[in-house]
């Protein structure tokens, strides 16, 4: 389906559209989309501002990021307190390596609005890692784990920081654990760290232990 044969009069067949288009990563059709339903309401107000999330979303994918700033900002001016919004654009400019202090200072009021989100926590440990906040960012990580134990980009996080805390302490406790299930979420990896426990066989070794040398082969002996 392309957004010329959408129906016509409403935006809400052309918002569906987009959101199709975005599921399956067409993310300038999509964008496309959202433009041509903004254009059928005739005054964009704070309740609209899932379309514009929605737009920034489909630009930034695309790789068009001054257009998806501009949705974002946008976005948050219609809605302040949105902490969705205010995540993925402060995520983005960490990731860019611009606006850290902003981001900062967003993605904290963004933990306050949404504590248990675990993407959200996790933004704000980033960041500071970024900044070579790297002790300080290690709890924060944590807690963004244990809300999401599973997501591999946490798990990611999380073991980035640990390997370069200045010094063992007690943030370190349990590192090798977490660093174990960083490892383990990997594709292919044969171990899994989390509950159901299974048996762990002579093959299973095996497959680590290439998937080890692959991988990591300064961490084993030759």
């Amino acid at each position: 389906m392309t957004t010329e044969e959408a129906p016509f009069g409403r935006p809400d067949a052309l918002i569906a559209v987009g959101q199709i288009l975005r599921g399956k990563e067409d993310y300038a059709q999509a964008a496309d989309a959202f433009t041509r339903a903004m254009a059928r309401i005739p005054r964009i107000e704070a309740r609209h501002w899932p379309l514009l999330y929605s737009r920034a979303i489909s630009y930034e994918r695309a790789k068009d990021w001054p257009k998806a700033e501009a949705d974002f900002l946008k976005a948050l001016e219609l809605q302040p307190e949105q902490p969705d919004v205010m995540n993925y654009l402060a995520y983005s400019w960490v990731e860019q390596g611009v606006n850290f202090e902003r981001a900062r200072t967003m993605l904290e009021r963004a933990v306050a609005l949404r504590p248990n989100s675990g993407h959200i926590v996790d933004s704000l440990g980033w960041v500071l890692y970024r900044t070579g906040q790297i002790a300080e960012s290690v709890p924060i990580l944590e807690r963004a784990v244990e809300l999401q134990p599973t997501d591999a980009v946490l798990l990611d996080h999380l073991g980035d920081a640990l390997w370069r805390v200045p010094a063992p302490g007690p943030h370190m406790d349990g590192a090798y654990d977490k660093l174990l299930l960083r490892i383990g979420s990997m594709p292919g990896f044969p171990l899994r760290l989390l509950p159901p426990y299974r048996g762990f066989t002579e093959d299973d070794a095996d497959r680590c232990r290439a998937l080890m040398e692959a991988r990591f082969p300064d961490w084993l002996p030759a």
